[in-house]
């Protein structure tokens, strides 16, 4: 973990405060889900964000980096143990919603680049809606990821979130990537490649938040335990001021 923790000095700027009771009015989220994330707020220094506003998650896109620098969205075991799921829908496109804000990634700049598109909030997350897993085929919410890693070790965080939310019954995920200074780009795109990416697990009583910290990269000999962190240390790289509030 020692090449991990040489922190980032990536971001700058005048203070963009995001408070994440965006959820209070969003369609398919219960009042529930607002309950679940009172207390819990990030700020971004970087002041090329754009939040976006989705149905069943909220982000923080980059314009300079051509992704979202964070994603955050609750989690329900009511959701995850419902036994009507729906087909994966797959139907990858460009967010409309940054038309006037800026230029959309599309699908295209991902082929013959070797890096897949990568989800931040999964499409298994919302397996119960089909409109919701649509939703999460904008490639506003894909960042870059090495195949190895995203069919492997991020698989496996992504199925652990999962049942790290049935065990506590509602949670709050906020993840996203880590783009460091001397980054490189998707071929012939303004998409950067992170060289790492975050996830924060934050149940109901804000008890027992799990942080991880995972490199870009296949990791064939590790276990997800390998890269659990302290939240500062999600906080040092990406530049980003989570706040958790205990009550």
């Amino acid at each position: 973990m020692s090449d991990l923790l040489k922190v980032s000095e990536n971001h700058a700027s005048t203070l963009v405060s995001v408070a994440l009771l965006l959820f209070v009015s969003l369609l398919g989220i219960e009042c529930l889900a607002t309950e679940i994330v009172k207390g819990v707020n990030v700020s971004s220094t970087d002041t090329n964000v754009i939040v976006l506003t989705k149905k069943s998650y909220s982000i923080g896109y980059s314009k300079n980096y051509k992704q979202a620098l964070w994603c955050l969205y609750v989690l329900r075991s009511s959701d995850l143990l419902n036994t009507n799921k729906v087909k994966r829908t797959n139907d990858f496109r460009g967010d409309t919603n940054l038309v006037l804000k800026t230029s959309i990634v599309t699908p295209n700049a991902y082929e013959h680049t070797g890096f897949d598109m990568g989800h931040l909030c999964p499409a298994q997350d919302r397996a119960y809606n089909e409109e919701l897993m649509s939703e999460t085929f904008l490639m506003s919410n894909m960042s870059p990821q090495e195949p190895g890693f995203n069919r492997g070790i991020w698989k496996q965080l992504e199925n652990y979130t999962r049942d790290f939310a049935v065990l506590h019954t509602n949670i709050v995920v906020i993840t996203g990537p880590i783009i460091l200074n001397r980054y490189q780009t998707l071929k012939d795109s303004n998409v950067a490649i992170p060289q790492m990416y975050y996830k924060i697990l934050v149940p109901y009583n804000k008890e027992e938040m799990e942080c991880y910290i995972l490199p870009n990269q296949k990791c064939e000999n590790n276990w997800i335990e390998d890269f659990q962190v302290p939240l500062d240390c999600v906080q040092a790289f990406t530049g980003l001021d989570i706040e958790v509030k205990t009550e």
